[in-house]
């Protein structure tokens, strides 16, 4: 049976770059409020109109991955409503022992009750780090460029696989219902 969640590749170098952008911007980095059992983080928002490289260059390669997702699952344009990337996404970056902790889903609130597909690109390659769908039995590694699409429903709720001796850093956010 399938999962629905799909495993594509964004180029090593555009990811590189981006930590190089995270790293390199620390005036940007916000720490979200979550219960520090729950997530912990640092991260910088990326805005959705932001055309400048390495974005630019990683949403063109991220629309590709979407288009294999619609190839293999076009239910998800026939059943649908148009969506696309209209929120802004994430840079997050977790210490060692840091991560997302709990298991969660992306539309779990009234202000998510919009989206559709999650994607998360792993920047860099972490051994014993990733994230996990219990349900699904799936695991995903933290390998650079590695690209993971799935829906944003319950069905779907996922957690960080947490490493406590390296850091991992990821780029993430939701495809959405246009307004």
């Amino acid at each position: 049976m399938d999962n629905f969640i799909y495993l594509s590749k964004i180029n090593k170098k555009v990811c590189e770059d981006i930590i190089k952008y995270y790293l390199d911007n620390k005036d940007k980095h916000l720490q979200p409020e979550f219960n520090s059992d729950t997530k912990t983080s640092t991260e910088i928002p990326i805005s959705v109109s932001n055309n400048y490289y390495p974005f630019n260059k990683y949403k063109i390669e991220l629309q590709n991955c979407i288009n294999e997702y619609r190839i293999k699952y076009p239910e998800v344009d026939t059943l649908l409503e148009k969506w696309g990337l209209v929120e802004d996404y994430n840079i997050q970056y977790y210490k060692p022992d840091e991560g997302f902790k709990k298991v969660h889903c992306e539309r779990g609130c009234i202000e998510a009750t919009k989206r559709v597909i999650v994607f998360m690109t792993y920047l860099n390659t972490v051994e014993n780090a990733g994230t996990i769908w219990p349900k699904q039995k799936f695991t995903s590694d933290c390998i650079v460029g590695n690209t993971v699409i799935w829906p944003t429903d319950w069905t779907h709720s996922h957690k960080g696989i947490i490493n406590n001796k390296k850091d991992k850093c990821i780029i993430t956010g939701w495809y959405s219902f246009n307004d």
